[in-house]
């Protein structure tokens, strides 16, 4: 089973997904009949929005989270959304937020979703309970990730922030709030489902097997629930979260357990032995499980110190997205502007990286027979492509990158960003990479060169 990206941001649910999926539109059908009917029920109508114009360009040819080449692109970061906040009483409130986007489940094509559509209701000062499409509650800026304009750097790093398996749920999260001297003390907890689409890339083409190069997408329902303890004060902000997950494909298709290793060919003189796409084990859905620690520490001097470190671990697969990343950003206001400088890290575990090198060194091997020209009618060519496309199932990640920025502020809603990084690759990285044939993600280097518009009005 492939991963899951951090930026297709929507979990599956296990055997019981038709009754969350139901639970999920009765909740849109109740916020959409009220929405109807909003500017007569309430006391109170406020209109927001937010936006990101962005530009990023690398020096490789290939695709870097999925959109940044040598050729430029303005989808790596652009996002349009506005938002709707309804007081019906002092208690009770809705609020609903229109992105528009990339979408998640086509390269080519940009889409309108609806990214928040929740009621909240405090009974009291120190509760909150909000239902519908809200956010996940997991690196401490995650809720506001869209909303550029309320942070400095250009995109928070993608080896931390994309270890989570979804951003988004449609269900409950009930809050409470204690006021303890100079700090806020905030829990949180949550639970519902979502849907998304997982994107994988293969390398290669292969007629004989029937195999495309290109990215590949697979309808993902996810389920999660998991809990937030939020610290709060004028000079620190701190977050521990932890998060439960279970992901399956919408269409019912089975998740093998692994890429079994045994015959994939019969030849005249017996048969040859590599890794399977299909056959083994079956689980009916990925359970993952992520623990989180963000800060955001003023250091005086006008110097501020951010970082996020986290855990994502696979408890039934084999073939899923396992990984430890973090972050560290040092951010130095000076007047409007505010330089900084961001190191990120996220590394697969040992098994996972060992296991893409045994299938990338088959493949290796069935290149060699090829260019030997000894195949005796074997197609050692297609053999290598098929190990290829088996390799590209792994969730693997290597790397390491290092950035430094500015941000601007030409007013309190308006930003300009500019941003300068360097990622490099280890042993793979096909998480993020999308490798041009007949090569992979191995000992890459990107260089990538952006800049944004980020405003709220």
């Amino acid at each position: 089973m492939p991963g899951m990206s951090p930026l297709q941001k929507r979990p599956l649910a296990p055997a019981n997904s038709s009754v969350r999926a139901r639970v999920s539109r009765a909740i849109f059908a109740v916020l959409l009949s009220a929405g109807s009917c909003l500017p007569a029920g309430a006391q109170e109508v406020s209109l927001s929005g937010f936006g990101t114009i962005g530009y990023a360009i690398s020096d490789q040819p290939y695709d870097y989270a999925r959109f940044i080449n040598d050729k430029g692109t303005i989808k790596a970061d652009t996002v349009l959304g506005l938002q709707a906040d309804v007081k019906f009483r002092p208690e009770l409130s809705a609020t609903v937020q229109a992105e528009f986007a990339p979408a998640v489940y086509d390269d080519h094509r940009w889409a309108a979703t609806l990214a928040w559509a929740f009621f909240s209701w405090q009974p009291a000062d120190e509760w909150l309970v909000r239902l519908g499409k809200l956010r996940v509650p997991s690196a401490l800026d995650a809720e506001n990730l869209d909303v550029g304009a309320t942070y400095d750097l250009l995109r928070y790093p993608r080896e931390a922030y994309s270890l989570s398996p979804t951003y988004d749920f449609a269900g409950l999260d009930i809050a409470h709030n204690w006021n303890l001297d100079d700090v806020e003390l905030s829990l949180e907890a949550y639970a519902g489902s979502t849907r998304s689409s997982w994107r994988g890339f293969l390398r290669d083409s292969s007629p004989e097997l029937g195999i495309t190069r290109g990215p590949v997408y697979a309808g993902l329902g996810l389920s999660s629930r998991g809990a937030a303890l939020t610290f709060q004060s004028d000079a620190r902000r701190l977050r521990f979260s932890i998060h439960d997950v279970r992901a399956q494909f919408t269409s019912g298709s089975k998740m093998y357990l692994g890429l079994p290793y045994g015959p994939i060919y019969s030849a005249p003189g017996g048969t040859i032995d590599g890794y399977g796409l299909q056959g083994g084990p079956t689980v009916p859905y990925i359970h993952l499980t992520l623990a989180l620690i963000s800060a955001d520490l003023d250091l005086g001097n006008d110097f501020r110190l951010q970082s996020t470190v986290g855990r994502l671990r696979n408890l039934n697969h084999r073939n899923g997205p396992d990984a430890a990343g973090a972050d560290l950003a040092l951010l130095r206001r000076i007047n409007n502007w505010t330089p900084y400088v961001v190191y990120a890290i996220e590394r697969s575990p040992d098994t996972l990286r060992s296991y893409y090198d045994a299938i990338e060194g088959r493949a290796n091997t069935f290149d060699s027979l090829a260019a030997a020209g000894t195949s005796a009618g074997v197609p050692y060519a297609a053999l290598a492509s098929l190990q290829r496309t088996a390799a590209d199932q792994l969730a693997v990640v290597d790397q390491k990158t290092i950035a430094l920025g500015t941000s601007y502020r030409l007013s309190g809603s308006q930003r300009l960003k500019f941003e300068w990084s360097q990622t490099v690759t280890g042993g793979a990285s096909n998480f993020f990479i999308y490798a041009p044939a007949g090569t992979d993600s191995a000992h890459q280097r990107i260089r990538v060169g952006s800049m944004a518009y980020c405003f709220v009005f």
